[in-house]
């Protein structure tokens, strides 16, 4: 499934107010975490993985939430994930 370009300029327009409940919780602990994985946003937030996942992959879709760099946690590589900065 993919964005329409025009729907991509259009929501980077809104107001961070105008995104999900969720979508905004996942947004503001990025920014007082600076980075963070899925796994550690779902400790922080107590919510399952499968309710973290999806909405940082629309906030990245938005291009509000960007891939900082790869580290390893639990013998795995993970991601680790920071909010886009405003130009």
């Amino acid at each position: 499934m993919s964005v329409q370009q025009t729907s991509l300029s259009t929501f980077r327009q809104l107001n961070p107010h105008e995104l999900g409940r969720r979508q905004r919780e996942i947004l503001h602990t990025l920014k007082l975490l600076g980075a963070s994985t899925d796994k550690n946003l779902g400790l922080i937030l107590k919510r399952p993985i499968n309710e973290i996942t999806p909405r940082r992959n629309e906030l990245v879709k938005f291009k509000l939430v960007q891939e900082r760099c790869k580290v390893k946690q639990d013998g795995r590589t993970v991601i680790l994930w920071e909010v886009v900065k405003k130009e």
